[in-house]
């Protein structure tokens, strides 16, 4: 019975101790370490059938002048130009299965299969070389084509046999005298060895002419195996040759003479499988148990690590990229810029999904979302920490006494650097804790799910906190916690708190952030990286600046920063690290395409002179020195230019007519390790400076206007590097009514229509001003005729009245005499009535004669005066004037002036040349114009005076509104201001 107690107890002890044991385990965190040397992979770029392989299994690749990469596989061939892989295929071939590829020197590639399938590419087009009937039966060993021709050697045969063939009739052919293994051209002839001397002696030969080149016995007593289609020659810049046949390689001078040969199998000490040369320097080396890279300068054997039982062939591109063929493993490119990942397939890695990463010391810290920890020291080997029950890794700090403490989702730990003891700390119940910062040996600052706690670190190490609320400063949820200035900051889901020194917060501006990391650039910025928009510079008083999508980032979901050098920014995205220039504010991005595992970056850190990048796919880590940005400036054509018009598609030729304006350019941008992040701009040169973008490659045009067109397009890649522009010229000529022909023809005929139709309106308005003219001169005529026959009698009347005043008075001789010379006057205007013009010798006569009667009527009473300038005298015969114009005047002054003055009267009359006008002054020291009227008012009884106005009408008729020729009439007035007599002056 007791032992059953003892047992009992016993059994119950066990069990209590087991309950404690799982409960301190549940408490404290299970820990396993693991030291090892770690296996770091190179940072290839892998392509796989997911990116479009007909086949995971790649035999060779070849680049063309383009730079397209043309890849032989299993299921057939592809070209790969950066976006996409191509397939190509045609009928008739017996099989898809194309080991054998190779380019000619027009850089047309060319494929042949085990079945003797030739075929090649050309104009994008694959095209098949009927060789049934007119070749051996037998397989291709050696292959070259050096246009027009294509050179066989075929093997397996009773009679191996080496052919030429015409390649535009392939029934021409030609039977070499040696079977030859071809290896290229040399000073531009074909040259090749005697595959059947192979193994005895080395012999070269100019094919063409069958002459021997140079020779060498083979002394070695290895076994010469033939390696199918591995012989290669090239020319190396050192004016050597470099010939690689079966498993020598032979080294030539300019002359031909041997310098040196080797035995490849002696160089690494295994069966040779396939032999390459990657540049003038390098070889690719492939054997049963490894892959090589063999220097040809330095005669340095150096294997490679990775896929080293899977590569096939490795070319460099004209970039001085490596691509890799491999089996089973797709194609790989090697970014040969020292970059490694770690992940946990091909390193001891303890995650994928590196979330933190903290230096300290001379050690990397990278916590995992699994909760393990992975810990580098400086020569990169790698241990691991499991915390379980944690959740993921949230933080690293260090803290006092040079340890270290780490956040999880729901705890603490504490890694003391002494005795690297790990210390669970206190079942905190703050939520879910996001990072943390400890400002003293005394403070913790952690951000959770339910704000900002400021815990002492004695509360840590304490089993059981049970009241943590009063620590709680702010109760918003927080992300992440900074120091900046001596003043904390803490990121939350609705802007950023600033810590007062009263232990409170304060918002710090209205703006709803995201905020998911700070960091503290030297004390002078403090950065914002925010979930959705990009990134915030803070001073410490206001947002100064943002940087985002449309300054250059690649996305606005920022996760991380870290500082490279003084002037650099590494920036992390959930669309790769862009790499920022502070002082420029120009950048690139660093993503999958320059091998990072995953684009969605957790967290950067600068360390050792690598930058170490954590993504959810794997660790990244690169030299600074070796981050640049992608130096591949893109290569861009014109594929092909299509036209359309009511007609259909027709061929596109410059000049185009003018309904040829819909117009469609394929424009094919490329760049091999860009992939579709490629934009591509055009623009018109001659008409706007402006370049446009388009995501398509297809560039399409509908309804251009006539003119001359320069169209040019450039593709830029993702790290803004500009391809080289491309110009496409072209006219489209006007319609044949816009034609400039046409429009001469227009313009002639319109001219002329015009001419003609202005010169008939000039004619009929001649015509009709013409009768309009004859019929007012007529009019006029028979008005001054009218007029002129209105002076007449008026005369008459008045030297009629003279007379009958002599006899009043009996002067009977005076009135004999006035009637004498009065006869003469009427025989004179009877004479003038028949005239339109008179001479002024005749008007003068006339008035000579006239002023005669009024000195015998007025007898001495009045002084008259004539004066003639000589200059008008001399012209008298030759100047014309209207009939009876001086004379009434002259009798005015007579009878309304003088004829009351009593005595002292006088009469000047003046005729003179003025700027080449006739001038006819008459002045008269009569009583004025207002007192005759006055004093002749009782003798008018109603009869209108028309005297004056009749000689204004005639005169008005004759200067036609020129206003050259009239009549002025001007009072003269002594000192007193008392009428002293008229002038009367006339413009003839």
């Amino acid at each position: 019975m007791q032992g059953k107690n003892v047992y009992i107890c016993t059994r119950v002890s066990i069990k209590l101790i087991l309950i404690f044991v799982k409960r301190l385990i549940k408490f404290w965190c299970f820990t396993f370490w693991c030291c090892t040397s770690i296996c770091q992979s190179p940072a290839y770029r892998q392509f796989t059938d997911d990116d479009g392989l007909p086949s995971m299994t790649l035999y060779g690749i070849l680049q063309d002048p383009k730079g397209f990469l043309w890849i032989a596989t299993p299921k057939g061939i592809c070209r790969f130009d950066g976006r996409e892989f191509k397939r190509y295929g045609i009928r008739g071939m017996k099989s898809q299965d194309t080991p054998f590829s190779f380019m000619d020197n027009e850089g047309i590639p060319w494929f042949y299969n085990m079945a003797g399938d030739v075929f090649y590419v050309r104009n994008d087009s694959l095209h098949y070389l009927d060789l049934h009937g007119i070749k051996p039966i037998g397989e291709i060993y050696s292959f070259y084509v050096k246009n027009p021709f294509i050179y066989i050697s075929w093997t397996k045969t009773d009679s191996p046999q080496s052919i030429k063939y015409n390649l535009f009739d392939l029934n021409q052919k030609q039977i070499l005298e040696r079977n030859y293994v071809f290896l290229g051209l040399k000073d531009g002839a074909l040259i090749g060895y005697d595959y059947e001397k192979r193994k005895r002696s080395f012999d070269l030969y100019a094919i063409d002419s069958n002459e021997l080149i140079a020779s060498q016995k083979i002394l070695n007593q290895h076994e010469v195996k033939f390696i199918h289609e591995i012989d290669r020659y090239m020319v190396h810049s050192d004016n050597y040759s470099i010939i690689i046949a079966s498993n020598y390689i032979w080294i030539l001078d300019s002359c031909n003479q041997i310098l040196s040969s080797q035995y490849f199998p002696d160089i690494t000490n295994n069966k040779i499988d396939y032999i390459n040369f990657i540049n003038e320097n390098e070889l690719f080396i492939g054997t049963n148990e490894s892959s090589y890279l063999y220097d040809l300068k330095d005669k340095e054997l150096k294997s490679i690590s990775h896929y080293t039982l899977y590569m096939n062939t490795v070319i460099e591109d004209c970039h001085h990229r490596k691509w890799i063929s491999t089996t089973d493993h797709g194609l790989l490119l090697d970014l040969n810029n020292g970059s490694m990942v770690y992940t946990s397939d091909k390193s001891d890695i303890a995650s994928d999904e590196a979330y933190v990463i903290q230096p300290i010391h001379n050690q990397i810290f990278v916590g995992h979302h699994n909760g393990k920890l992975s810990i580098f020291n400086n020569d990169l080997k790698l241990r691991k920490i499991e915390y379980k029950g944690l959740g993921r890794v949230r933080f690293i700090q260090e803290i006092e006494k040079w340890n270290t403490i780490l956040g999880f989702d729901v705890g603490l730990q504490i890694i003391e650097k002494a005795n690297t003891r790990h210390i669970p700390c206190a079942d905190l119940n703050i939520g879910s804790i996001k990072a943390g910062i400890h400002i003293n040996e005394h403070q913790l600052f952690l951000c959770t799910s339910l704000g900002v706690y400021n815990i002492p670190y004695s509360k840590l190490y304490q089993p059981q906190v049970d009241d943590l609320e009063k620590y709680r400063e702010l109760d918003v949820r927080s992300l992440c916690i900074s120091e900046f200035k001596g003043v904390l900051y803490a990121g939350t889901v609705n802007g950023l708190y600033k810590r007062s020194k009263s232990n409170g917060w304060e918002k710090i501006g209205n703006t709803e952030v995201f905020i998911k990391q700070l960091y503290n650039s030297n004390d002078s910025i403090l950065m914002l990286c925010t979930d959705g928009q990009g990134l915030y510079l803070f001073d410490g008083t206001e947002i100064m600046d943002s940087i985002n999508t449309q300054s250059g980032l690649p996305s606005d979901n920022v996760s991380s920063i870290c500082t490279i050098n003084p002037n650099q920014f590494a920036i992390g995205t959930d669309q790769g690290v862009y790499m920022l220039n502070k002082n420029t504010r120009l950048g690139y991005n660093l993503d999958v395409i320059d091998g990072l595992p995953g684009n969605e970056i957790n967290d950067l850190k600068c360390h050792n002179n690598l930058l170490w990048i954590g993504t959810s796919k794997g660790l990244f880590t690169i030299p600074i020195e070796n981050i640049n940005p992608n130096q591949e400036i893109p290569y861009i054509e014109i594929q092909d230019a299509k036209l359309f018009s009511r007609e259909g598609q027709s061929k596109f030729k410059s000049p185009l007519a003018y309904n040829q304006n819909h117009l469609k350019f394929v424009v094919q941008s490329r760049s091999l390790i860009s992939g579709g992040s490629m934009n591509l701009y055009y623009r018109f040169a001659n008409r706007d400076s402006q370049w446009l973008s388009t995501p398509s490659q297809v560039v399409e045009f509908v309804g251009l206007g006539a003119g001359k067109y320069n169209l040019q397009f450039k593709s830029v890649n993702e790290d803004k590097i500009d391809s080289n522009i491309i110009e496409q010229t072209f006219e489209i000529l006007p319609p044949w009514y816009k034609s400039i022909w046409f429009s001469l023809i227009m313009v002639l005929s319109l001219s002329s229509f015009s001419v003609s139709l202005s010169y008939w309106r000039q004619r009929k308005k001649r015509i009709e001003l013409e009768k309009k003219r004859m019929f007012e001169d007529q009019l006029n005529q028979l008005k001054e005729e009218a007029l002129q026959n209105q002076m007449n009698p008026h005369f008459m009347f008045n030297a009629l009245n003279a007379i009958q005043g002599f006899l009043s008075n009996n002067d009977h001789f005076n009135a004999m005499n006035y009637l004498s010379k009065f006869g003469r006057l009427i025989r004179m205007i009877f004479d003038q009535s028949r005239e339109k013009r008179i001479s002024l010798e005749t008007e003068l006569a006339f008035l000579r004669n006239y002023l005669e009667l009024e000195r015998l009527r007025f007898k001495e009473k009045v002084d008259i005066q004539l004066f003639v300038d000589p200059a008008v005298e001399e012209k008298a015969t030759e100047l014309f004037l209207p009939p009876l114009v001086i004379q009434p005047i002259v009798e005015n002054a007579f009878k309304h002036g003088l004829l009351h003055k009593g005595s002292e009267g006088y009469l000047k009359i003046k005729l003179e040349m003025t700027d080449g006008q006739l001038v006819c002054t008459v002045e008269d020291n009569g009583i004025g114009r207002e007192s005759s009227s006055g004093i002749n008012r009782w003798k008018k009884n109603g009869r209108k005076s028309t005297g004056i106005a009749t000689i204004r009408e005639r005169l008005a008729i004759i200067d036609r509104g020129r206003q050259k020729i009239g009549l002025q009439i001007r009072d003269l007035y002594d000192a007193s201001g008392q009428s002293a007599g008229t002038q009367v002056t006339i413009n003839l």
